[in-house]
């Protein structure tokens, strides 16, 4: 049977393995200590994990998937194997870009955080800042914005398709100079700013997350505003990944090993 090994236990990777039952041999491999990462308690989350259980998937959590090379991947953590794998789908998720990624000069200060933690930290009750900016269009930034007004932010600052130039402050962000649609830069006073801008594949799998053969991305190209449409991508990958799985690829050359090769 067709081997595929599934990189992240969310939304997209369990819709992934579910998709693959009857169909290929598959092996879900999660970083996190629980199958579900950071959502497992979510119940959409319980009832696609129970699912893949009953579709015979087998699950290592506390795992990371660090290499792929055509034909194995290489998995560490409190299993640490060598797996055979016709195909690697890589689904672990975006992050936003960070303050260097989107150009932004100025000293690395305090409070300045990407939309992912920030809105961790709002729903377990952290005001991140009085007046705070947050910079990037989308479902990520409105959601952010929605949480700090809710959380009792005096002013939230919606920076949508302008961009940061410079931050101010010592230890903490004190200031930002923004520009909106290529108009003259203005200082906005700020104590916390809250990158959502951009859409990056998280770097979990080393070398995976280039396009290669028999490697298929569970991540969708547009932000997804709900779960749904995530689940829809993990459900298409899993057929990209069966037709992955029948195509030819060279082996990926070994990689070097500390000493030498052995």
């Amino acid at each position: 049977m067709t081997r595929v090994v599934v990189a992240g236990s969310g939304t997209a990777g369990l819709a992934c393995t579910a998709a693959l039952a009857g169909e290929a041999e598959t092996t879900l491999v999660e970083r996190l200590p629980v199958i579900g990462g950071e959502h497992w308690d979510e119940p959409r989350i319980a009832e696609l994990r129970a699912e893949a259980e009953r579709a015979g998937v087998r699950m290592l959590a506390g795992c990371q998937a660090l290499r792929y090379t055509g034909q194995r991947a290489l998995v560490v953590g409190m299993t640490t194997a060598e797996l055979p794998a016709d195909a690697l789908v890589v689904a672990t998720g975006h992050r936003p870009m960070t303050a260097a990624e989107c150009g932004i000069a100025g000293p690395r200060l305090a409070g300045v955080l990407p939309a992912t933690v920030a809105l961790h930290l709002l729903e377990h009750g952290v005001l991140l800042g009085r007046r705070p900016l947050v910079v990037g269009p989308g479902g990520l930034a409105d959601d952010a914005a929605a949480h700090l007004r809710e959380a009792g932010a005096e002013r939230v600052t919606l920076l949508g398709d302008g961009r940061i130039l410079q931050l101010e402050g010592r230890a903490r962000v004190e200031a930002a100079w923004i520009e909106r649609d290529g108009g003259e830069p203005e200082r906005v006073e700020t104590d916390a700013v809250v990158l959502a801008r951009g859409r990056i594949p998280y770097r979990n799998v080393d070398g995976a997350v280039l396009p290669a053969p028999g490697v298929v991305f569970a991540q969708p190209g547009t932000e997804p505003r709900d779960g749904p449409e995530v689940e829809a991508a993990g459900r298409v990958a899993a057929g990209e990944a069966l037709e992955a799985a029948r195509g030819p690829r060279t082996p990926a050359e070994p990689p070097l090993r500390i000493g030498g090769p052995r």
